[in-house]
């Protein structure tokens, strides 16, 4: 159903991002650097070992779902290995690269000059804010009542 399209979707989002990270040009100093040797030293140094542990983990876990749906003796002990979905939530952390966005946002939006265009920006960033915060610990107090629960 859905879950599995997002899953598959998820499969190959991410590598194909890996790939276009290593053509996409960056600014350094004010100067837009567009040598692809630069961009992916830079790609490189920068955001490529998360990339591939999110891509190497989310794998993982498919693999480990394969695995356990087509073996239930030997490859037992590999099922346990769910934590890795604790670890896949990981790309989180890949979407604050985006907060370059937010800011390029606010800076248009200072731009215009209009008063309640800035209120109702920062009102919608407030409340995007809040409803993260509600839903990861929404998530923990989750995950503790099922660890709790058996």
């Amino acid at each position: 159903g859905a879950l599995q399209a997002f899953a598959i979707l998820s499969l190959t989002f991410w590598p194909a991002d890996i790939v276009l990270n290593f053509f996409t040009a960056f600014h350094q100093k004010g100067h837009l650097i567009t040598d692809l040797t630069s961009i992916a030293w830079n790609y490189v140094k920068t955001w490529f070992l998360f990339d591939i542990t999110v891509v190497l983990i989310d794998f993982s876990a498919s693999f480990m779902t394969l695995v356990g749906r087509e073996s239930n003796d030997i490859l037992q002990p590999l099922r346990s290995a769910r934590y890795l979905r604790i670890l896949r939530t990981l790309r989180i952390l890949r979407i604050l690269k985006a907060g370059k966005i937010n800011v390029m946002m606010e800076n248009l939006v200072i731009s215009m000059g209009r008063q309640w265009l800035i209120l109702a920006f920062t009102m919608c960033k407030m409340l995007v804010t809040i409803g993260m915060v509600t839903h990861i610990l929404s998530c923990i107090w989750f995950g503790v009542g099922k660890y709790v629960s058996g």
